[in-house]
């Protein structure tokens, strides 16, 4: 284990991008009391939530922070968890890819600060403009002051190495003491390897059987057909890609290599999407090759990942 530590120390970092923004959203207790009243129901359980500003700032800034996270950070992070919780605010970043994903970073917080600047500067005439949309419901005090909606706008990131025994101060304690912490981090790291091959599996299943329910139900000449998109095979090579780096890097296991070979096969047998939607039987049987194949890639996956990778469940 002390091996498979120090090789994750060596290609991989943690990191955490927070965010948060002003919600938004106010409770005015007055107007739910009032409607309480009205239909003679408990205060406690009426809540009637105002939207205090004419421009969804927190609903604009999350789909912003969404599909930044998506297209650049996640593609390239794995879970990690930190053994006090069953998920972390830490994801584990292949060193390897480290330098694209902080430049997407640094990208990303010049849009993010350009956005906040933006609201910043039309705050006075938003506020202006709720007055109208909220009628007798507005409220002057619902309105922080404009320093204190700006401290509300946080993006950073978190960068930390994967901890480590001699890393770790709490070994100056007595020899006893040592021995738990590393059998603890020893855990930890256990732990995790099995979250990321849980995670790489559960995708790589995800996607193939989306590929199979595809081939199965696509019925060109019947109305009913249901028609799948070309990003579905985008999908299934980029979580194929993501499963060959945890076994270059971490698990070098040669059962779960086959089954990356095996779904290379099948998207390398793809010379164009489009052909896989053709009415003829030439089309029908290109389908009929893709299932069986993604079928064949399934059950592979599933057979390797849960009897040969971790062996009886001994450390490797």
């Amino acid at each position: 284990m002390d091996n498979k530590q120090s090789v994750l120390q060596e290609i991989a970092t943690l990191i955490h991008v927070h965010k948060s923004m002003p919600s938004g959203i106010k409770v005015d207790r007055m107007i739910s009391s009032d409607v309480a009243n009205q239909y003679d129901s408990y205060r406690e359980h009426i809540k009637v939530d105002k939207k205090i500003y004419s421009f969804d700032i927190n609903k604009h800034m999350r789909s912003m922070y969404n599909t930044f996270f998506n297209a650049h950070v996640r593609p390239y992070v794995y879970p990690w968890s930190d053994g006090h919780n069953s998920k972390s605010v830490y994801y584990l970043l292949p060193n390897k890819h480290f330098e694209t994903v902080q430049q997407s970073i640094n990208d990303f917080q010049v849009q993010w600060d350009r956005e906040v600047e933006w609201f910043m500067g039309q705050y006075e005439t938003i506020v202006e403009e709720s007055k109208s949309l909220l009628g007798k419901a507005y409220k002057e005090s619902d309105y922080l002051e404009p320093w204190e909606i700006r401290n509300k706008f946080v993006f950073e990131v978190n960068i930390r190495p994967l901890p480590n025994n001699s890393g770790d101060i709490r070994v100056t304690a007595s020899a006893k003491q040592k021995e738990l912490i590393k059998k603890q981090l020893e855990g930890q790291y256990r732990h995790n390897e099995k979250v990321l091959l849980d995670d790489a599996k559960a995708n790589l299943e995800e996607s193939l059987t989306r590929v199979i329910d595809a081939m199965k139900n696509y019925k060109p000449k019947d109305k009913g057909g249901k028609f799948f998109k070309d990003a579905m095979f985008d999908k299934l090579r980029e979580d194929n890609d993501r499963a060959r780096v945890l076994n270059d890097d971490v698990y070098q296991s040669e059962e779960l290599a086959e089954s990356i070979q095996d779904i290379d096969a099948l998207l390398a047998g793809i010379n164009s999407v489009d052909s896989l939607r053709d009415k003829t039987e030439l089309g029908e049987s290109k389908r009929k090759k893709v299932l069986e194949e993604a079928e064949s890639s399934k059950s592979s996956l599933n057979k390797n990942l849960l009897s040969n990778v971790f062996g009886n469940g001994g450390d490797k």
